[in-house]
């Protein structure tokens, strides 16, 4: 699918992910959360939903899968143009340690499942934003987690937005309220950042 393309149904987007997706501490969430302010971005030509869940993982056995979520079944259902999968940081706490040793072959299983829908979807692989807990978590992050979503990225031909470094490397509370979450600015930033992508893509494909 090219995204320039302009068919006479809206380009369908699915944002997949956890809370930083679905909204979690960001005020007026139905409105501000990332996926909506995309949506406000990209116009009418698009239909952006919102599929994240919060406490979830790309991990199939860790403490809250994704794939063990409703959302992730209506996803699949919406039989999407355009894909944007935003999961590993819930992959990257403690409390998944015991499970992560099969991240890299979850996180592939389940972009594939994504892949091979009737609606072939490009599929945009997100990394984690930074973690400014005072835990191992964004280590892992960096470490770990990063390199396998550039791996996957790298072997599959798909695209990869690099979120990571979005909000410095130094804690602002007006960007992320507790230290993981966004706050609705920061959400704002994630939304114009994918936003800059499909803007640089849609040129491309125009040239």
């Amino acid at each position: 699918m090219v995204i320039a393309e302009c068919a006479a149904q809206k380009i369908k987007v699915a944002c997949v992910g956890n809370s930083i997706t679905y909204g979690a501490y960001v005020a007026n969430r139905e409105k501000n959360a990332f996926p909506v302010q995309l949506q406000a971005y990209l116009g009418d030509k698009f239909e952006v939903k919102n599929f994240g869940v919060s406490a979830t993982t790309a991990l199939y056995k860790g403490l809250y899968p994704y794939v063990d979520t409703e959302r992730y079944s209506e996803s699949l259902a919406y039989n999407p143009d355009i894909v944007i999968i935003k999961l590993g940081t819930n992959d990257a706490n403690e409390r998944n340690d015991a499970y992560r040793s099969t991240f890299a072959k979850d996180y592939r299983r389940l972009v594939d499942e994504y892949r091979n829908l009737p609606s072939h979807p490009k599929v945009i692989l997100l990394t984690p934003v930074r973690c400014f807990l005072e835990s191992n978590q964004d280590k892992v992050i960096e470490q770990e987690i990063i390199p396998i979503i550039e791996q996957t990225a790298y072997e599959r031909g798909l695209d990869i937005i690099n979120l990571h470094n979005l909000f410095g490397d130094k804690w602002e509370q007006y960007l992320m309220t507790d230290r993981l979450h966004p706050s609705s600015i920061g959400a704002g930033m994630l939304a114009e950042k994918i936003y800059r992508y499909f803007s640089v893509e849609s040129s491309t494909k125009s040239d």
